[in-house]
């Protein structure tokens, strides 16, 4: 029977005769279900496609692993090679045999691990595409395992409570390590654009100049950190556009400079911040 994976997160999932019902990756807050519902297509379906696997040298001993047209969020995987063996780091949801010829060349797998589960793919694949590497998963992400293997190994560990972070397994040290410390300083920073818009030496035009220029440079590093996420660092910069328009605009409006105004336009030069802030992690 064929392991669906899932179009919309790139996750596979246990082998059925039919898709699965639905799929709890993307039913969690972190994802969506898309309003079509649920899409899925077995490895063969994305081969077919005209699939493949594009593979990045990003320095020695850093491999870059994704998808060409991507799958899922775009997920993309890093080769880590080491004297003790080497580790992919991260997965996505397709494989192909140029891909794990790629990996082979460069010394094959001695084990697979994950940042937390939207990286989880077709992990098992790759697996079983090297004598069965080990794939380890943290014990509080257990319930995120779409499909169980003998090869997957289950660990537990500790960590010191940081302020940010939040204990969900390895995503407490991914892409959720970062979110308080960023909120004060878009806060810090909404404050002190808004404070530029009042003095009239200043006035608005530098004020949104200044934030247009902070969401560029932030956007720049985006795209240069996104590069093997293709359509999906594309989308989350579009809507991240989106969203900064709405809060330029705001920002940009005729008030005075009552202290209801200063602090809209406080609100939305922080929103604008975690809006440039969210397109780079």
């Amino acid at each position: 029977m064929p392991a669906y994976i899932c179009r919309t997160c790139g996750v596979q999932h246990a082998s059925s005769a039919q898709p699965p019902p639905h799929c709890p990756i993307c039913e969690d807050e972190r994802q969506y279900v898309p309003p079509q519902g649920q899409r899925w297509a077995t490895l063969q379906e994305l081969q077919a496609e005209g699939r493949r696997a594009e593979i990045r040298e990003l320095e020695p001993g850093l491999t870059g692993i994704g998808a060409d047209p991507s799958i899922g969020i775009g997920q993309r995987a890093l080769l880590v090679q080491t004297a003790a063996g080497n580790i992919l780091w991260d997965c996505l949801g397709f494989i192909d045999d140029a891909g794990v010829a790629a990996v082979r060349d460069r010394g094959g797998l001695s084990g697979i691990a994950m940042s937390h589960p939207h990286f989880y793919g077709v992990c098992v694949e790759w697996s079983q595409a090297f004598s069965n590497a080990p794939i380890f998963i943290p014990e509080a992400d257990r319930r995120w395992v779409m499909r169980p293997d003998p090869a997957v190994r289950m660990w537990r560990g500790t960590f010191a409570p940081v302020a940010g972070l939040t204990p969900t397994g390895l995503q407490a040290t991914a892409d959720r390590y970062m979110y308080v410390p960023d909120v004060v300083a878009a806060i810090v920073i909404g404050v002190a654009i808004a404070r530029l818009a009042t003095i009239r030496r200043v006035g608005i035009a530098v004020a949104v100049a200044a934030t247009a220029g902070m969401a560029a440079s932030c956007g720049a590093s985006s795209m240069s950190r996104s590069s093997l996420r293709h359509s999906a660092g594309d989308a989350r910069l579009g809507a991240g556009a989106a969203r900064a328009a709405f809060f330029l605009t705001t920002l940009a409006s005729p008030h005075s400079a009552s202290t209801s105004s200063t602090g809209s336009r406080a609100l939305s030069a922080s929103s604008l911040t975690i809006c440039a802030r969210n397109a780079v992690f």
